[in-house]
């Protein structure tokens, strides 16, 4: 797979379904007819970054494959504790591991192009001041989509995308509480349920809509 054709483009980092195989992940036939041998457009990826003056998409963002198989517990099965990336807890002392955004919501099967990182200046604000910082164009990641952003960008380049930091999610659990996902500095992707709090460690992630 080529994230672009132009080779004066800069080398985005991405994640395709070669990289899922390379994980031990089973693909179907209609996964991998769906995703593709997928060109991002130039015209995208010299884009301006919308969250970074100066910069362009192909400099702020990260690319990847997504699998309508994938849970938040998929995801922990093939990224156990003993290695980097890995989750902050695993069964059984795991909050989640009921809880329907983590065992029942999926990825999407198609690509993703997300911002590495929070949105600058999204900390300090509710959750509705947040998603009010969304540029045209682009949504709040889902818990599911959040994991796989920190788990497979360590895998590409062996960086969390939210290393001291936490992004709020589109996601809710049972109590209706916003399900935060990051702060992998403490010892991997941590993923718990808050209140609409404001704090100075939690932003919000961005994927762009295709």
């Amino acid at each position: 797979m080529n994230v672009t054709n132009n080779p004066d483009l800069p080398a985005m980092p991405y994640f395709d379904i070669a990289d899922w195989q390379k994980c031990g992940i089973f693909t179907t036939s209609k996964q991998v007819k769906t995703i593709g041998n997928f060109s991002l457009p130039d015209k995208i990826l010299k884009s301006p970054c919308p969250f970074y003056k100066g910069k362009i998409v192909g400099d702020t963002h990260f690319l990847f494959a997504g699998l309508d198989t994938i849970t938040i517990m998929e995801l922990r099965k093939f990224n156990p504790k003993e290695k980097k990336p890995c989750f902050h807890s695993y069964v059984p002392l795991t909050w989640f591991k009921l809880q329907k955004f983590a065992t029942k919501t999926t990825l999407a099967l198609r690509w993703y192009l997300s911002l590495i990182g929070v949105i600058p200046g999204s900390e300090n604000k509710t959750f509705a001041e947040q998603k009010a910082m969304l540029p045209p164009g682009y949504k709040v990641p889902t818990a599911v989509e959040q994991c796989a952003i920190d788990i497979l960008l360590y895998k590409k380049i062996g960086v969390y995308a939210n290393l001291n930091s936490y992004a709020n999610t589109a996601s809710f659990d049972e109590n209706n509480r916003i399900i935060r996902v990051g702060y992998c500095v403490s010892g991997g992707v941590v993923v718990r349920p808050q209140w609409d709090n404001i704090n100075d460690y939690t932003g919000v992630g961005a994927i762009r809509k295709f």
